[in-house]
This record gives structure tokens, C-alpha cells and sequence, in this order.
């Protein structure tokens, strides 16, 4: 769950409710799953499938060693959900190593949240 709170930090409310509608409507293996949000000023959150695994745990863990099929196969699952995003005309500005998730330890698919994300035609 993606939890906006005006305590923690600052927030814009307009761009949590775009967020919001475009997961709603964004399907595609290699994106979290949204189940909903609520969208009420002072109790804004977005949820998704909950993945227990993100590369930035797994990276920062000196103990495990990243075989290259599993490397190969991770970035193959990053680059596939940028090429959908950047298909429909969507940036994503905000990917991170602790936004690429897994429900699974070993990768076998992944997929990313939190689409900070904007259009093309803002850049132009």
C-alpha cells in the first residue's frame, strides 16, 4: 500500500488521484497489480498485490550472489514495463531499486510500482 500522509511528507494530492486512475486502468505483467485507492484528503492511499521482495533488499545483501540468468531476467521484466509505459506515451520518473518488486525472492517475475509517471507531450 502507497500511503500518502501530510504528516510524513508533501504531497500532491492532483498528481496521487492521476496516479491513481492510471493504474486503475494500466494491465500489464511487469506493473503492480492496483486493487484500489482512496482518494479522501487526509486518508490518501493507493493499493497494490503485496510483494514481499524488492531489488533493493536483495542488491544490498552481500550474501547473496545474483546469478546472470536471474540478472538477465530482471531486466528483461524492467525493460519490458518501461517499453508498455513508454508505448502509450508514459514516462516513468521515479524508478528506483526499491520500486522493483517481486513476489517471489527470486525474481521469477517482477514488476514495479509507484508510476510517478508523465506524458510525453509535457516534455515537448
Amino acid at each position: 500500500m502507497k500511503r500518502f500522509s501530510e504528516l510524513s511528507f508533501s504531497y500532491d494530492e492532483q498528481e496521487i488521484r492521476r496516479e491513481a486512475a492510471l493504474m486503475s486502468i494500466l494491465e500489464h505483467p511487469n506493473l503492480a497489480t492496483y486493487i484500489g485507492a482512496c482518494l479522501q484528503p487526509g486518508c490518501m492511499f493507493i493499493l497494490t498485490e503485496l510483494y514481499p521482495a524488492n531489488l533493493q533488499t536483495v542488491v544490498e545483501d552481500t550474501s547473496v550472489s545474483l546469478p546472470l540468468p536471474l540478472m538477465l531476467r530482471i531486466s528483461l521484466g524492467i525493460a519490458n514495463g518501461m517499453k508498455f509505459l513508454h508505448s502509450l506515451g508514459l514516462i516513468h520518473r521515479d524508478l528506483k531499486r526499491f520500486a522493483v518488486v517481486s513476489s517471489h525472492p527470486f525474481f521469477h517475475h517482477c514488476c514495479f510500482v509507484h508510476l510517478s509517471v508523465v506524458t510525453v507531450e509535457t516534455f515537448c
